[in-house]
């Protein structure tokens, strides 16, 4: 985390963040999201739609799928970082993940 915020949540917002601006270098839209479980990181993801060709390759549902991955089926004890509102596509995602808390940066239009 910066030493500078007391806040787990701007920390890993900032960390959101500059993934998204990393994943423009390769060519990719700019999104990103993060997983954190008490506070602390625990996965991330950029999008990946035009790398994979693959319009389901949302940065939320890849980094889901990565901490399923790891943890099962049920994430309820964590919080996702997305830096747009989730779609109506990576919403369900978050619901069946059952994911017990989500931030987001920007509001969609």
């Amino acid at each position: 985390m910066n030493e500078g915020t007391k806040s787990p949540d701007v920390d890993l917002m900032l960390r959101c963040i500059s993934l998204a601006k990393s994943s423009i270098n390769a060519g990719e839209y700019p999104f990103a999201a993060v997983i954190a479980r008490n506070g602390s990181f625990f996965c991330e993801s950029t999008n990946k739609v035009r790398r994979n060709h693959d319009v389901n390759r949302h940065a939320e549902i890849a980094a889901i799928s990565k901490a399923q991955t790891v943890r099962g089926a049920n994430l309820s004890d964590c919080t996702i970082y997305s830096t747009v509102e989730p779609c109506a596509q990576c919403s369900y995602a978050i619901r069946k993940a059952q994911i017990g808390r989500v931030v987001y940066g920007l509001k969609s239009p």
